[in-house]
């Protein structure tokens, strides 16, 4: 009977461990993922943009529900200059889908109004293959 309460503390001390270790680097993933698109509005670069998105991405903010085309021609004449994620935390949702939910500290400036320097951030992924695509992208304010 010991063997088997040692063997069964053996098993789930085991499969504990080999489950923290993909969910560190699906974390991983996720946060330089949400990281590129930060990356993208600050450089405006729409190739970088593109390939993290899904085709079917929205982005939900205070400017409204938006798809890749609107949000191109919303993002005009703004101008991210820093950020910072902070306390990012996964979800998954299945194998092929997960939720980042995390916070974010920007300078950002749409013409002459600034943007909201603090958020509150959730972006859902699907896997297409080997890659983690960005679905929805949601965003609020956040109070400090």
């Amino acid at each position: 009977m010991k063997l088997k309460l040692a063997s069964l503390a053996l098993l789930a001390t085991a499969t504990f461990a080999s489950a923290q270790a993909p969910a560190a680097d699906l974390e991983k993933t996720l946060v330089n993922n949400s990281t590129a698109l930060f990356t993208a509005y600050q450089q405006m670069d729409q190739a970088l943009f593109l390939s993290i998105i899904a085709p079917d991405f929205v982005f939900i903010s205070h400017w409204g529900i938006q798809g890749p085309e609107e949000l191109a021609g919303t993002v005009q004449g703004c101008s991210l200059t820093s950020f910072k994620i902070s306390e990012a935390k996964v979800r998954q949702l299945s194998p092929d889908s997960a939720v980042l939910i995390y916070k974010a500290h920007q300078a950002s400036s749409c013409g002459t109004k600034a943007e909201p320097a603090d958020l509150v951030l959730t972006d859902t992924y699907v896997r297409k293959g080997a890659d983690w695509l960005m679905s929805i992208h949601m965003q609020a304010a956040a109070e400090k």
